[in-house]
């Protein structure tokens, strides 16, 4: 997997000890949120996460598919579940990386990615203010 690199190299909003992230998808990073919101879960329990925030409907074994993606950038942990019963027990999956770094790593991407000027970003106070007074 190749890390994030700026156009420059530098990136001085990051904490020079955190380790580079790879970037996640909208879909991976919707499932990523459900296993922070469970702080640890199979692909079942992120299957019904979605649906319980009204992100998407998605079946386990997409989910499954999503996490085994988010173990390899490195964004989770990944353990065989130790249930009794028959079959292959469900993976559960831990996150790995603190949620703000992610955040800071997101949010950075996609101002990286859209070309954002000074202007632009100064509009991001008062869209996120509206967003705050819509959510009360």
């Amino acid at each position: 997997m190749e890390a994030l690199h700026c156009r420059s190299g530098a990136r001085p909003w990051m904490d020079p000890n955190e380790q580079p992230l790879v970037p996640l998808s909208a879909f991976e990073w919707q499932i990523l949120v459900c296993v922070y919101d469970l702080g640890s879960a199979n692909p079942i329990e992120v299957s019904e996460q979605l649906m319980r925030r009204k992100l998407r409907a998605s079946k386990p074994k997409a989910c499954g598919g999503l996490l085994a993606r988010l173990a390899e950038k490195g964004y989770v942990a990944v353990e065989p579940e130790r249930k009794p019963g028959r079959g292959r027990p469900p993976h559960s999956y831990t996150p790995l990386v603190p949620r703000q770094t992610v955040l800071r790593w997101q949010f950075q991407e996609f101002v990286e990615a859209h070309l954002l000027t000074d202007e632009e970003l100064e509009l991001l106070p008062s869209f996120l203010e509206r967003r705050v007074l819509a959510l009360v």
